[in-house]
C-alpha cells in the first residue's frame, strides 16, 4: 500500500490509501492511513524526501533511568545529553516526513554556546513516549568555574530538502534561577524550515533526574 505524501491531511493527521492494479497504477483503496496504521504495515511514502543530517551514526540505546548514576552533581563529573521523549510528532511534523533529524544546543551560564551536534535519523517510534532515545552525547566535565551554575540546552528538528536553505536565528532570554544574577540570552541559527523546539534552563543543583520540557517533547541528562 502506499500514500502520496502532498494528501496529508493535518486535521487529522491521515493520508488516503493507494493500491497497485493489474496496469501496475495507483488506484485508491478508500482507506485513510493514519500513523499507528503504518507503524503496524508495509507502507510506502510518495514525495519529496528530506535533507539528510550530519553523516553521524554514534547512538546510544533506548534512555533507562537506572543509567543516570548519582542523582546529584558534583564539582568536575561527566555531563551527558542528547536523551529525548517527543510527547507529539504531529506537532512536530506529519508521519508521512519519514524519520526525525534532530539537532541541539548547548549554551553555558554566559550564553556562550559549547555545543552543537546534528543527529542521525531514526525511527519515530523509538522518540515517542513513553519511550526515551538516548543519543549519549559528552557534552563536557562541568566545571562550575569555567561553565557556570546553569546551562541552557536547545532543540530543533531539520525539514530542509536539499539545495540550499535559507536560514532563521533564534533568540531567547531566560530570567536567572538566582537571586541577584543575571539573565542568560542565547541565539542560535537553524534552517528556516526547520521546526523550532526551543529550550530550557538546567541548574547544576537539579537532580539528574529531573525531565525538562520543550516544545513537543521532553529532555533529561545523565552522568
Amino acid at each position: 500500500m502506499a500514500v502520496l505524501k502532498p494528501e496529508y491531511n493535518s486535521s487529522n493527521a491521515t493520508c488516503p490509501g493507494y493500491t497497485l492494479n493489474q496496469s501496475d497504477n495507483l488506484v485508491a483503496n478508500q482507506q485513510n492511513i493514519d500513523e499507528d496504521y503504518a507503524w503496524e504495515n508495509d507502507i510506502w511514502v510518495i514525495g519529496e524526501e528530506e535533507g539528510v543530517p550530519a553523516n553521524d551514526t554514534t547512538i546510544k540505546h533506548t534512555f533507562s533511568p537506572s543509567e543516570v548514576g548519582s542523582t546529584n552533581r558534583f564539582n568536575g563529573q561527566s555531563e551527558y545529553g542528547g536523551i529525548i521523549q517527543v510527547t507529539s510528532f504531529n506537532g512536530i511534523e506529519p508521519w508521512v516526513s519519514g524519520k526525525p533529524e534532530f539537532q541541539y544546543f548547548v549554551f553555558n551560564a554566559t550564553g556562550t554556546k559549547i555545543k552543537e551536534r546534528e543527529f542521525p535519523k531514526k525511527k519515530r517510534k523509538d522518540f515517542k513516549a513513553p519511550d526515551w532515545k538516548d543519543f549519549g552525547d559528552f557534552i563536557g566535565f562541568w566545571n562550575t568555574s569555567n561553565i557556570g551554575q546553569w546551562m541552557i540546552e536547545s532543540w530543533a528538528e531539520q525539514d530542509c530538502r536539499g539545495g540550499t536553505c535559507n536560514t532563521t536565528t533564534y533568540n531567547q532570554n531566560f530570567a536567572a534561577p538566582c537571586t541577584g544574577c543575571p539573565s542568560t540570552s542565547v541565539s542560535y541559527t537553524i534552517k528556516d524550515t526547520d521546526y523550532n523546539m526551543g529550550g530550557t534552563l538546567i541548574q547544576f543543583t537539579d537532580p539528574i533526574t529531573t525531565v525538562y520540557n520543550i516544545t513537543n517533547a521532553n529532555i533529561k541528562r545523565k552522568n
